[in-house]
């Protein structure tokens, strides 16, 4: 008899035993849920957002309304701002990375950081830089030409080349396109110039310089 009991004691604590361990092991799972939902995802960018950011920076006031957002596909996590006034009339305010908001200047290396610039091989590197210059450093002064107008060539115009990009010697990348300018000018002309950029081999700065420039009248540009 005082063995049965012993038995059905035994028999008693293993099965609160495994109760516990049954309980423990929903608790932890029912806990560990509510963890990774409460996860935050990057703050959502609006117009509202870059006025304040860009007025904040400018220490005068901008309307929303005039601010237009651009995300490069090549440049995951940058957001540029611009400042509208007209369809043809825009100016670069700055550039968000990750939602921290800086001059394109400042900003460079962290959007090239951020594409996988360091582990980049030259072909990639020269996409980047290519973006970059693109659709910040040139995005707003000029239009990308990527094929040729019927301007170049003549009158002692230096021929069109496309755009192109090459790893120099110390790590370097460089950048080489043609631009039109954006409006035309007080005599009824529009730019066109070749622009030379070298961003360095740790993607932290950049040089530009203008190699060729000329100018067309409208009259001939837009003939048919």
């Amino acid at each position: 008899m005082v063995r049965a009991e012993s038995r059905e004691t035994s028999r008693s604590s293993v099965s609160r035993s495994m109760v516990v361990v049954f309980f423990f092991f929903t608790c932890t799972a029912t806990h560990a849920e509510p963890a990774a939902d409460s996860r935050k995802e990057p703050m959502r960018i609006t117009p509202e957002h870059a006025a304040k950011a860009v007025s904040d920076a400018a220490g005068e006031p901008v309307d929303p309304e005039h601010i237009h957002l651009m995300e490069p596909s090549e440049l995951p996590g940058t957001i540029v701002v611009s400042q509208h006034w007209t369809t043809h009339s825009a100016i670069l305010r700055g550039v968000f990375v990750d939602g921290e908001f800086g001059s394109a200047e400042d900003q460079l290396g962290k959007a090239l950081a951020r594409a996988g610039w360091a582990e980049a091989d030259e072909t990639q590197r020269g996409k980047l830089a290519l973006a970059w210059v693109e659709h910040v450093l040139y995005g707003y002064s000029g239009h990308v030409l990527r094929e040729a107008s019927h301007v170049f060539g003549k009158k002692g115009r230096p021929k069109f080349s496309p755009p192109a990009t090459a790893a120099r010697a110390d790590g370097s990348i460089r950048v080489s396109l043609w631009l039109r300018e954006v409006e035309a000018g007080k005599s009824g002309t529009k730019a066109f110039w070749q622009a030379e950029v070298v961003v360095a081999s740790d993607g932290g700065a950049l040089t530009a310089r203008s190699l060729h420039r000329f100018e067309v009248s409208n009259r001939e540009l837009f003939r048919r």
